[in-house]
């Protein structure tokens, strides 16, 4: 508890935020002079477009902007600036969502670290340490690309912040509005019918409606047709069940940047002429039929998994960490995210700390399970040690191409419904043997 005068305490939370912005504008003002891969260009000129009443959704301009029309809003703000002062103000965005999305981690998990700590279990560096070194490798990876993927991840953690909370309306808000951004977060809503947050689901589908529409009240398209139906005709619609996509100045099926598992899976049953630019990486050849089905099979697989691990907390909840519970049910769902979709680029795997952190926090401070820190041994030599840097471009490309990234989050998906489960039958446990002890504090009960 903090002793301190309320306006102290008050005048300190502010001084820490007036240095964390500090240091932001410095890092912002510094690091366009950093030669980076950058998808801003993309962005900026689909705002543009927008912004005069042009067709934005062109394949005959790649790279093509291949989003919903909502994400087209935020770069309208963008789009009077050019080179470094445009730099500038899109790595302070960039980087103020890192930090945004870093504390909504570190509130979810602060109540089983404080009371780990109390019980003498690893100070709280010890787990930030573990998880930069694990996640580090994809927590920079959008800041890399300067790609919009922090913008989706921080509308995903507010929604897991209202999960927590329970406030319903904020719920179905932050989750609606991260779908209108991109498809993938539309896996949220069968999770919440799934856990019988109807009123949440409602809520979100009107956001994600009205989200939709708002491009078009704005700007109408040249096209006399609403903004969300040419997105649908340019890109959403060249996607074939189960397969590796391809659409004109957007997807090309052989990719290895494309670590989903539609991607990886075509990689791997496709053989093709090892060039230089491309690796054979096919281990057997199958018809696309066959590779369709084998990709189908997979993602069934996983949605059963999903709808596994991602189950209603029952009364067992009241004997675990509630929060931390949460953000394990959300790793799993942007695990699934990333492996249903049917193009998952490397910047959009910065979605795996939330994962890595579940498991270190769950590794750290629950059961020490021999499976868990193995877990996080091979993350280890998937992560930090497969990076370029360390094991050389040739490695490195090949481990790409195979989809190690995939493997990575298959792994990581797997073993957070592991310990998931973990934690109920342990949770199940202590509710038992509270009930039976009428002398245990009802908190513990």
């Amino acid at each position: 508890m903090d002793l301190r005068p309320t306006g102290s305490v008050e005048l300190a939370h502010r001084a820490r935020w007036a240095r964390r912005g500090l240091v932001l504008v410095l890092l912002a003002l510094l690091l366009p002079f950093v030669r980076h891969r950058s998808e801003l260009p993309v962005y900026v000129k689909a705002a543009s477009r927008y912004l005069v009443g042009e067709q934005f959704y062109r394949s005959d301009d790649p790279p093509s902007f291949a989003y919903p029309p909502f994400l087209v809003l935020p770069f309208t703000a963008l789009a009077p600036f050019d080179g470094y002062p445009l730099a500038v103000l899109w790595w302070l965005a960039n980087l103020s969502l890192g930090l945004i999305s870093i504390d909504a981690i570190t509130k979810l998990v602060r109540p089983t670290v404080v009371r780990g700590v109390a019980q003498g279990k690893p100070p709280a560096w010890i787990p930030c340490v573990v998880i930069g070194i694990l996640g580090g490798r994809f927590a920079v990876s959008p800041l890399e690309y300067q790609s919009n993927d922090l913008i989706v991840l921080c509308l995903f953690l507010a929604t897991l912040t209202a999960m927590a909370m329970g406030v319903t309306t904020r719920l179905g808000l932050w989750g609606g509005l991260a779908t209108a951004c991109k498809a993938t977060p539309l896996l949220l809503l069968p999770v919440l019918l799934w856990q019988r947050q109807f009123t949440a689901a409602v809520y979100f589908c009107i956001t994600l409606v009205l989200a939709t529409l708002v491009p078009d009240l704005l700007v109408r398209n040249p096209h006399q047709e609403l903004w969300v139906m040419t997105w649908y005709h340019q890109f959403v619609s060249k996607v074939e069940i189960a397969q590796s996509p391809a659409a004109e100045g957007a997807w090309i099926r052989w990719n290895p940047l494309n670590q989903s598992l539609a991607g990886t899976i075509y990689r791997l049953s496709t053989p093709i002429p090892d060039d230089g630019e491309r690796i054979n990486v096919a281990v057997v050849h199958l018809s696309p039929r066959q590779q369709q089905h084998c990709t189908l099979l997979v993602q069934l697989a996983v949605l059963v998994v999903l709808a596994w691990a991602t189950r209603l907390l029952t009364t067992i909840a009241h004997t675990i960490d509630r929060s931390r519970t949460l953000l394990g049910q959300g790793g799993c769902i942007l695990c699934a995210m990333l492996l249903l979709s049917p193009m998952s680029s490397t910047q959009h795997f910065v979605a795996l700390v939330v994962p890595i952190t579940y498991l270190v926090i769950a590794f750290l401070y629950g059961s020490r399970s021999l499976w868990l820190g193995v877990v996080l041994g091979v993350f280890f030599l998937l992560g930090p040690l497969g990076a370029q840097d360390i094991v050389g471009s040739f490695w490195a490309d090949h481990l790409q191409a195979y989809g190690g990234t995939t493997l990575f989050t298959l792994i990581a998906f797997f073993a957070s419904s592991l310990a998931l489960s973990s934690e109920r039958k342990q949770a199940a446990k202590d509710l038992v043997a509270a009930l039976g002890n009428p002398q245990t504090p009802i908190s513990h009960r």
